[in-house]
């Protein structure tokens, strides 16, 4: 279930002012909230749903194609979200779902289009490169302009390349961490 603590219920009461947003049987993965304060909610089961942050209100709901229409999702799961731009926000899974968040329009990128796995955690670095890490073992670059991925496993140097759920992020100094089965994995992007 989905629950917000609202600050002027509360009184600055920590043990109070909770809201039920939604409730839901599937487990929550991931969250992001965007440039233009909408909730992003990964689910296990349920798809990807973007909520409004002021409202609370169900903005738009992706499902597998059949359940909607606009939907190109693989599955019903989201492993990791990423805000891509102002107007972009990237869902990560079985495919890449680059999500339109102007128009609510869907572009996804799958084994077809030459993504080696499936992706269990994502960033993006300064110059726009995305970075997956795969749950069938390594690191994976992604020029969403050119549409090539380049992976990096334990043949290329990587001490473990079993990533983790949601487990990466990016440092202050541009360097990536991920979090893998036994250890991290820290590099500086434009050094490989």
């Amino acid at each position: 279930s989905l629950v917000k603590w609202d600050r002027k219920l509360a009184g600055d009461d920590y043990k109070k002012g909770y809201v039920l947003v939604k409730r839901s049987k599937a487990s929550i993965s991931c969250m992001l909230i965007d440039k233009r304060n909408a909730v992003w909610v990964g689910t296990y089961g349920d798809g990807l749903q973007k909520f409004n942050a002021e409202t609370n209100a169900l903005e738009w709901h992706l499902l597998p194609k059949g359940g909607d229409e606009r939907s190109v999702l693989n599955d019903n799961s989201i492993s990791d979200l990423v805000q891509y731009n102002d107007s972009t926000v990237i869902g990560a899974g079985t495919v890449i779902s680059v999500i339109n968040t102007k128009n609510n329009t869907v572009r996804t990128f799958s084994r077809v289009d030459g993504l080696p796995g499936t992706v269990v955690s994502a960033q993006k670095d300064k110059t726009g490169i995305l970075w997956l890490g795969l749950i069938e073992g390594g690191i994976c670059r992604f020029n969403l302009a050119r549409k090539v991925f380049t992976i990096y496993k334990k043949e290329d140097g990587m001490l473990d390349d079993y990533c983790n759920m949601a487990a990466s992020t990016t440092l202050s100094d541009g360097r990536m961490v991920f979090y893998t089965s036994s250890c991290l994995v820290a590099f500086r992007p434009e050094e490989v």
